[in-house]
């Protein structure tokens, strides 16, 4: 799978950043115990603030403002709808594999081939209850042509984890997590410990 195919945009990027560099700046204000005092030196010059507080105030609106903006050109980049396409063909590609391997150990021995295409996307559609799927697979019966069918039960719980390696694939090699999703959590938690520690 391709996990190159989005590319984000050159204004996304900037409140990418923008989004990044107030969350870092919540963040380490609260976790180092920075303090405000009333003057500020700037440039080797002494500035007086009369409410050193407003400065919090401001970045957190600014913090909030950047949030918005990023999760805008978020939408706009269709990001959440590739990543969203991509699990899925991923985690069919595992379910079509799973599924090939019980359908051959389910037939007659000596059966090494099928036809007809099986897609996990198929048998889903067979849902007996009880636990599982059925899907008629069709077979060459010998060399002369002949073929024979035969109805297997496929179980639902070979399905159940499959995806966990494709999430563990998402989070070590998909873009779409680091450039798109880590940007909005690190702005959700540099938002709540500034209102849970400031308010």
């Amino acid at each position: 799978m391709n996990y190159k195919q989005i590319d984000m945009s050159d204004n996304c990027s900037k409140q990418r950043r923008n989004l990044l560099l107030t969350s870092i700046a919540l963040i380490l204000f609260f976790h180092i115990g920075v303090n405000l005092s009333e003057e500020l030196k700037l440039f080797g010059a002494s500035i007086k603030i009369k409410k050193p507080d407003a400065l919090i105030d401001f970045l957190l609106i600014i913090h909030v403002y950047f949030a918005l903006r990023f999760y805008q050109y978020f939408y706009h980049d269709d990001a959440n709808v590739a990543f969203k396409n991509q699990y899925r063909v991923d985690l069919d590609v595992i379910r079509n594999k799973v599924l090939m391997d019980y359908i051959f150990k389910s037939l007659p021995q000596g059966v090494t081939s099928i036809t007809g295409n099986y897609t996990y996307i198929d048998i889903s559609k067979t849902d007996c209850s009880g636990g599982v799927y059925e899907v008629r697979v069709n077979f060459p019966l010998n060399e002369n042509g002949e073929s024979t069918s035969e109805m297997i039960e496929i179980p639902k719980k070979i399905f159940r984890f499959n995806n966990v390696p494709v999430a563990l694939k998402f989070i070590l090699r998909g873009r779409v997590l680091t450039d798109y999703y880590l940007p909005l959590l690190l702005a959700l938690y540099g938002f709540i410990i500034t209102l849970k520690q400031y308010w």
